[in-house]
């Protein structure tokens, strides 16, 4: 008997002879190699698999580009029928949506020229009447003055196209003085015309040429841009019976 079969024997592997044994090594090296190609597959499957993953998150990024770049152009579509929609209902001269644009831009240029020729004759019309009424046009002293000399106001008068609204200038000054009760008649709060007002602050205007002074208040401009007759209206009346300081 072989030695090497003898001493296989010896630790419990039994094999009949030397061929017996030679065709066991081959089994066991056609499994080594078996188990290395099979290791080999497993990971070539396993980058094929991790491809076609970056693959098809490639795939999906292009089609939700594609998907946002057609919602953009469905958008700017809309956005360009609107803006057309909308040119051709400004009634704008031109057969093209820039030709209409263009227009509707030259005419918001020329508004807004007009608006500040307006502004500028406003104004122009304030230092007039400022410069015409003087002193109230009187020539006498303001009846309430603070300590150093400067006006103390009665009323805030809100000038409107149509009307006024009145309203006491907070805190009130003088809160004590007799004067105050020859204007208890006069609405606070609420929309009156420049008649009710000049009639119902007689008292107080007779009150200031008893005392050879005028008294003063506070106006505020809430008329219409080109509403200039009606701007030099109003304060023509306060003047007549008031010193007055426009507020802006």
């Amino acid at each position: 008997m072989s030695p090497v079969i003898d001493a296989l024997r010896k630790h419990g592997i039994t094999v009949r002879n030397l061929d017996d044994l030679a065709s066991r090594l081959e089994r066991v090296t056609d499994y080594d190699k078996a188990r290395q190609e099979l290791d080999e597959t497993q990971s070539a499957l396993a980058g094929a698999r991790a491809a076609a993953a970056r693959q098809a998150a490639d795939l999906q990024a292009r089609l939700d580009r594609i998907s946002g770049n057609r919602v953009q152009m469905a958008d700017k579509a809309v956005q360009e029928d609107a803006m057309s929609a909308m040119l051709w209902q400004t009634g704008a001269p031109g057969g093209t949506d820039q030709e209409r644009l263009q227009a509707v831009l030259a005419q918001a240029s020329q508004t807004e020229k007009t608006n500040g020729d307006l502004t500028g004759q406003n104004e122009q019309m304030r230092r007039e009447i400022a410069r015409v009424k003087g002193n109230g046009g009187s020539g006498l002293p303001y009846c309430w003055t603070t300590l150093d000399g400067h006006p103390e106001y009665m009323l805030r008068v809100d000038l409107h196209d149509d009307n006024v609204v009145v309203s006491d200038i907070s805190p009130r000054p003088r809160s004590g003085d007799p004067a105050w009760q020859l204007l208890d008649a006069v609405p606070r709060g609420q929309t009156i015309t420049i008649a009710t007002l000049i009639s119902e602050v007689a008292p107080l205007d007779r009150d200031g040429t008893a005392k050879k002074c005028r008294y003063a208040v506070e106006a505020f401009d809430g008329t219409g841009r080109t509403n200039k007759i009606g701007y030099k209206f109003l304060m023509g009346r306060l003047w007549s019976v008031f010193m007055v300081r426009e507020i802006r």
